[in-house]
């Protein structure tokens, strides 16, 4: 996939509502690593790769059909390997090109709220 080159920067709050995200396709129909390996994704999710003279940005829209009371977070310690056993969003960077090394990037539902102004 290939990242959308902006005019500007876009200001990040963890709030989506610049026009981009209005007027750009998102990119979804995403699969499954777990339970089912290669299988649809049972929530919806959208994510946007966009940049501009000096940034690159990442956005994910994520859905989650449970109510709040019902997300469970059993793990909260920073860069540990079992964070991947929750519901995650992330992206890896092929910044060598051979589809074997890069760099990850990853995140989940148990981090801070969107700062709302």
């Amino acid at each position: 996939m290939r990242a959308v080159k902006l005019d500007q920067p876009l200001h990040v709050d963890g709030i989506l509502n610049e026009a981009i995200y209005e007027s750009l396709p998102s990119i979804s129909d995403f699969i499954q690593q777990v339970p089912k390996e290669g299988a649809p994704a049972t929530e919806r999710t959208e994510a946007w790769i966009l940049f501009d003279a000096e940034n690159l940005y990442v956005s994910g829209r994520c859905w989650d059909s449970a109510p709040p009371d019902r997300w469970i977070a059993n793990e909260l310690r920073r860069d540990t390997n079992q964070l991947r056993q929750n519901d995650t969003f992330g992206v890896i960077f092929d910044t060598f090109h051979d589809r074997r090394n890069g760099f990850l990037f990853y995140t989940n539902r148990s981090g801070r709220e969107p700062i709302r102004r």
